[in-house]
């Protein structure tokens, strides 16, 4: 059981308390001498202990490696009411009890479902006895929450009027849409929340069955972080999750993405197009510094994309083990008829407009900016950041992350390098989807556009400029 130190690295529904006293966030400021502490216990749980000297609070996460991919057939939602059941009390503590003791000790508790995990974060000021206590109310949730039959269906209700809620939402809409278009055949075409006529059919028995199938070992990794001596932290955690329950290790389900178009007729104030290329490097490659800086060009590229038209413009990014998400650019207009001219501009921007505006001179500006952001962020992280950084490190990148591996990938990062990973991107087959009022009649225009030859033109030409690996 030997300890390994790191220097740590400075689509989710999220539920929880909200408390009075709201989140014990503080500001940290860089300090170089902090450090990660791994433990591995016996029955497969991790425990990571991050040491902040300057913290004024301890963060925990619990990260399951279980969500909505594993919802059982006929069951979409599952993992998501399980996470709101879980704050309705355990075998020693009642709902109240567990919302009221950590607001009177000044705290915050909250949860969060996703595709591939579950999360339970809890906050609570450095001082007296909280890590004892803290450490002892999160496993306790992880480990004995009951499961009574009339108040999982009050908190299922409240999940159906919330989900309706949502529903308005047009681009709530047009996120379901892409879930169901580009996942139709797999588990993730239903979303995290789920289907309302399947999870209103949960049962205690199936989220008995769902704890003693995933809520084991292998699947939990705990992560703390403040300003108390490591190895305190490690035994604390070490006596309250020593005694969960062994089992099979859950992996992530694989994912296929499918490049359809897809459009959905709904009266709107706008209409909404969405572009989506695939981007499936994930924690097999562990960190690329190549996604920070794409971002931020492509923002910078839609920015000046607005000068000129008054449609808006926007990039949405997602994260998931299997598959790191898909690379979007969005456009809306108030005018219905220029729904196909919309698509066309923003396949343009993938296989033209971003490949031109990308000069060797302006990739060094974006990227001196880009070290500078890392570096300040690094330097304001609070106690909150720092714990979530080092579990996404763990969880989606395979190690404890470490700041100064990173920034030297940045900096080292070649304009050739970059224009391949950009170029790799692009050339994939995308998804193309529309929602908005009449847009039902515009798919065939919509399909033939996609296989325009000039875009398949302008791939050719992408290919041929790459070279070496992206």
């Amino acid at each position: 059981m030997a300890d390994t130190i790191h220097r740590p690295e400075q689509q989710v529904i999220r539920d929880g308390f909200g408390t009075s006293a709201g989140k014990a966030r503080s500001k940290t400021g860089y300090n170089p001498l902090y450090h990660t502490q791994k433990r591995v216990l016996g029955n497969g749980v991790e425990l990571y202990a991050t040491h902040v000297p300057s913290s004024d609070d301890t963060q925990w996460i619990v990260r399951i490696s279980v969500g909505s991919e594993n919802d059982p057939q006929g069951k979409a939602g599952l993992a998501h009411v399980y996470e709101h059941v879980c704050f309705l009390g355990t075998d020693k503590r009642t709902a109240f009890d567990i919302s009221a003791s950590v607001s009177d000790r000044g705290g915050d508790i909250n949860a969060s479902t996703s595709y591939d995990s579950t999360s339970y974060e809890l906050s609570l000021p450095n001082e007296g006895d909280n890590l004892e206590f803290g450490t002892d109310l999160i496993a306790d949730i992880i480990k004995n929450t009951r499961f009574r039959g009339p108040k999982i269906q009050r908190e299922i209700e409240v999940i159906a009027n919330e989900h309706g809620e949502g529903q308005d939402d047009e681009w709530n809409h047009l996120l379901d849409l892409r879930a169901e278009t580009v996942f139709y055949d797999q588990p993730h075409a239903k979303g995290i929340i789920g289907s309302e006529d399947e999870y209103k059919t949960v049962t205690a028995h199936d989220l008995r069955h769902f704890h003693r199938q995933y809520y084991v070992g292998p699947n939990v990794r705990v992560f703390i972080c403040g300003n108390q001596d490591p190895q305190e932290m490690l035994d604390v955690a070490q006596a309250h999750f020593s005694n969960l329950s062994d089992g099979p290790k859950n992996e992530p389900v694989e994912m296929k993405f499918h490049p359809e178009v897809a459009t959905r007729d709904k009266q709107t104030v706008q209409n909404y197009c969405m572009v989506a290329w695939p981007c499936d490097i994930g924690d097999r490659d562990g960190f690329r510094p190549e996604f920070y800086m794409l971002r931020n060009v492509f923002e910078r590229f839609l920015d000046e994309q607005r000068q000129r038209v008054s449609s808006f413009y926007g990039i949405e990014y997602t994260h998931t083990h299997h598959l790191n998400g898909s690379v979007c650019a969005l456009e809306t207009s108030t005018r219905p008829e220029t729904t196909v001219k919309m698509v066309d501009e923003l396949l343009g921007y993938g296989l033209r407009g971003i490949q031109k505006y990308i000069t060797p001179d302006l990739f060094e500006t974006i990227k001196q900016n880009t070290e500078r952001n890392m570096v300040k962020a690094r330097q304001d992280a609070d106690t909150a950041d720092i714990v979530e950084l080092v579990a996404d490190g763990v969880c989606y990148f395979g190690d404890i992350p470490d700041f100064d591996k990173r920034q030297k990938q940045l900096h080292d990062l070649s304009y050739q390098d970059f224009m391949n990973f950009v170029g790799a991107i692009f050339v994939r087959e995308p998804a193309i989807l529309a929602l908005g009022s009449g847009v039902e009649e515009l798919k065939p225009a919509l399909e033939a556009l996609k296989a325009a030859p000039k875009f398949d033109r302008q791939r050719g030409k992408i290919r041929n400029r790459m070279s070496g690996p992206a």
